[in-house]
């Protein structure tokens, strides 16, 4: 999208200056915001078009003013939008029902909100391109909301009742009332699919409010020319692992059906928080399969993409994420034909209920959990909530964090199926399998291993500027050395391409 042309910027700054909405700062200063322009669009008519091209590029707005964007959106505003964030709200609650965990009906209702939400947008979107109108459009799903959050109240007032809660002087669950329920999408077959969008950033992992992971799939799957996308999706539910399970069982499912074709890049993170207490025994998220269904499933979906040069992944994954050392004759080997950077970040804890770090001495100690039983839908009471008790169960408290060295059993064969991964992507410049910085008795450490082909700058590793000639693995793992396997297979990557030079170094942690 063009820029506002300077004649008219320096034509508003010298308004402005006669008319200062910004008293007390020096005209240089003085910025022309979006803000600014509106009063400005009505002195010509090549003014208006060109304050409007600024003014509606990036929008945000609530599923409740949807009906509006229809209406302010006509002619040439269409053509100058260029991202659109929608914060989706949900109906109120009363005072008495922050004391209770969402019941069935409240769900029903969030999900029948939220569904209602995405239904209108894409509607009126649609609209637009059948009307051959608007241009490629950047779509953001920003926050989600009831009025009658604890995320809605001022500070000083949420800090109150978090009190008064805490101590029991008032029933007052506040996030954690919706906390275990995950939003989902409806009627998801029904949908038409926008050709017009061509980047999204689906999922709210960072917000109170979270979607199930299937809605986002389902979402994006009704973008067919999608070129990058970033999901960011919640894995975090310690309080009822039943509903983690089901929440990634549903996700793969919807993901193995699905493709991406016209993706070129794409950035999935499930966020996910490791135990402090690293004495707890993690969830066991296989659900009678051999292998993570969720790593698997992001595997066969995005390994034979034609056009995917860039992939990020953050989470719980297992070695079925790289390779899958029993996948019958008729599966596809994975190829990752256009793949130039592959970066994953992999959680302390496995898929299959394990650690893939112990202590100094090798012992593994764990402890299971004692959880709290599921919610009486049918009861209309106040809901008994212990703080504390919340604290230990989700890994909080106590803190104890000791797991600082690799436990071969189940490092090794995530390493040796990434390099098996990496030897099938003919296209790859760079790599990383890193748990990125983590919390460690004595500070932060780091388990990394890099993958740089010829040409390409390492951020750390390189001694020199002759490195860069060369292949290089670079391995951030403290005193631990990979098996005979694992390395042969890592020092293959990229031979066929680049020939046999190599530079392997073990380095110093960075923390």
């Amino acid at each position: 999208m063009d820029q506002l042309p300077q004649e008219i910027i320096n034509l508003i700054a010298s308004f402005i200056e006669r008319h200062p909405d910004q008293p007390g700062v020096p005209l240089w200063q003085r910025k022309v915001l979006p803000s600014n322009l509106p009063p400005y669009a009505t002195i010509s008519k090549s003014w208006r078009h060109a304050i409007e091209r600024t003014v509606f590029q990036e929008i945000t707005l609530k599923s409740t003013e949807i009906k509006t964007l229809d209406a302010i959106f006509r002619g040439d505003r269409r053509n100058s939008l260029t991202k659109l964030t929608l914060d989706v709200v949900l109906p109120t609650y009363d005072e008495k029902a922050c004391g209770r965990f969402e019941r069935a009906a409240d769900k029903k209702a969030n999900d029948e909100a939220f569904t209602q939400a995405i239904e209108k947008l894409i509607a009126v979107l649609k609209s637009w391109e059948d009307a051959s109108v608007g241009g490629r459009i950047c779509l953001v799903l920003g926050k989600v909301f009831s009025p009658s959050d604890a995320s809605q109240r001022d500070f000083e007032t949420l800090q109150q009742q978090r009190y008064e809660a805490e101590v029991g002087k008032h029933h007052n669950l506040l996030e954690h009332r919706y906390k275990h329920s995950p939003i989902n999408l409806l009627r998801p077959d029904s949908l038409p699919s926008l050709l017009r969008i061509s980047k999204a950033n689906l999922g709210n992992s960072n917000d109170e409010r979270s979607l199930n992971m299937r809605a986002v799939a389902d979402m994006t799957a009704k973008l067919p020319n999608l070129e990058s996308f970033g999901w960011e999706l919640y894995d975090n539910e310690k309080r009822y692992p039943n509903l983690r399970l089901t929440n990634r069982g549903s996700f793969a499912s919807a993901l193995s059906t699905y493709t991406f074709p016209s993706v070129k890049t794409a950035e999935i993170t499930f966020y996910h928080e490791a135990p402090l207490n690293q004495r707890m025994k993690p969830t066991n998220l296989l659900g009678g399969h051999t292998y993570d269904p969720l790593s698997t499933a992001l595997l066969r979906t995005f390994s034979q993409s034609q056009n995917l040069t860039s992939l990020t992944l953050t989470g719980v994954f297992d070695s079925s994420l790289f390779w899958l050392s029993n996948q019958s004759p008729n599966t596809p080997v994975p190829s990752w034909p256009a793949l130039k950077s592959l970066t994953v970040t992999f959680d302390l804890t496995t898929p299959s209920g394990h650690w893939y770090f112990t202590d100094p001495s090798g012992s593994d100690p764990e402890d299971v959990p004692t959880l709290p039983a599921e919610v009486d839908d049918s009861e209309d009471s106040f809901d008994e909530f212990d703080f504390e008790e919340d604290a230990r169960v989700s890994g909080v408290t106590p803190a104890n964090a000791f797991r600082t060295v690799p436990n071969p059993s189940h490092l090794n064969p995530l390493v040796l199926a990434y390099a098996k991964g990496l030897k099938h992507m003919p296209s790859l410049l760079t790599s990383t399998l890193t748990t990125g910085p983590v919390e460690g008795p004595d500070g932060q450490f780091q388990f990394e291993i890099c993958y740089y082909a010829p040409d390409q700058m390492a951020y750390y590793g390189d001694e020199g500027i002759d490195d860069q000639k060369f292949r290089r693995l670079y391995f951030e793992v403290g005193s631990w050395v990979p098996d005979e396997e694992v390395l042969g297979e890592l020092r293959e990557v990229g031979r066929s391409r680049w020939g046999d030079g190599l530079v392997e170094r073990f380095l110093d942690g960075q923390y």
